[in-house]
């Protein structure tokens, strides 16, 4: 793709667009469609459109961190200990990829979704984590949460934020606090799977570079919608994506299942 005509660069731009609307809206990372529309309309190979994609992702989490600064939702403390153990998860997920049984890891990422997204569909979570000033175990809980999204992450390329930031609101968190904290998160953790991939060569800088500005509109564009979509449509709508994501996850290991 050293020559990329008219259409491939207006893919590229629209796959961007919609890689950091997503970001901007729910918090994610943006993979869980940049990565299988860079497969399908890119025609990329599976690690070098998850490399791509990770590469957007640091901007893309820039981008969305400030506005939701802007508009008042910034937990850099909370934010730094979910990216340590993020980035020790996703090193974790690399082991465990190499030594687990791969069949009970993606149901068990498929059943944390369906348990995450049937919650916040039944119940109303109290947004009270900023009232407990921030105690050990909240720290503690986040931690772990970090492990999980950083090692599922490795493991599928994509959807540790669609992970973290539900279970985050059902620590009690605000939907708002939540997808900032997981963006701010992101950045570390994009930038060291980056560089991993840009030693091992599964990068396409020039590829990934076309993608950065209308990623970046997209996640500005995203973030800004975020702050004035009613919380209880922000809570259905990204119940409804974690349910998607875990179904299609599903979809994807009945298919690869052995006859």
């Amino acid at each position: 793709m050293k020559k990329r005509p008219g259409r491939e660069f207006a893919v590229l731009l629209v796959i961007g667009v919609l890689g950091g609307l997503l970001s901007g809206i729910f918090g994610v990372g943006g993979g869980i469609i940049m990565v299988p529309l860079l497969i399908v309309w890119g025609s990329l190979d599976a690690r070098r459109a998850s490399a791509t994609s990770l590469f957007v992702i640091a901007p893309i989490a820039i981008i969305g961190s400030i506005t939701y600064g802007a508009n008042g939702h910034f937990l850099p403390l909370f934010a730094a200990t979910v990216a340590v153990f993020a980035v020790s998860g996703s090193f974790l997920g690399s082991v465990i990829l190499a030594r687990a049984n791969a069949t009970a890891l993606t149901w068990s990422f498929v059943g944390l979704q369906i348990v995450a997204a049937a919650t916040l569909l039944i119940d109303t979570p109290a947004t009270d984590a900023m009232n407990n000033e921030g105690g050990l175990a909240l720290y503690a809980g986040i931690a772990l949460l970090g492990v999980l999204a950083g090692s599922f992450s490795s493991f599928f390329g994509a959807g540790g934020g669609i992970l973290l930031v539900p279970f985050l609101i059902l620590s009690g968190f605000s939907d708002l606090d939540a997808k900032s904290i997981s963006l701010l998160a992101l950045i570390p953790a994009s930038i060291v799977g980056t560089l991993s991939n840009y030693r091992a060569r599964r990068l396409d800088v020039a590829l990934g570079a076309s993608m950065i500005l209308p990623a970046a509109a997209g996640s500005l564009c995203g973030a800004l919608l975020a702050n004035v979509i009613d919380t209880e449509v922000s809570r259905v709508s990204l119940a409804v994506l974690a349910l998607t994501f875990g179904t299609l996850i599903a979809i994807s290991a009945l298919r690869e299942r052995p006859r």
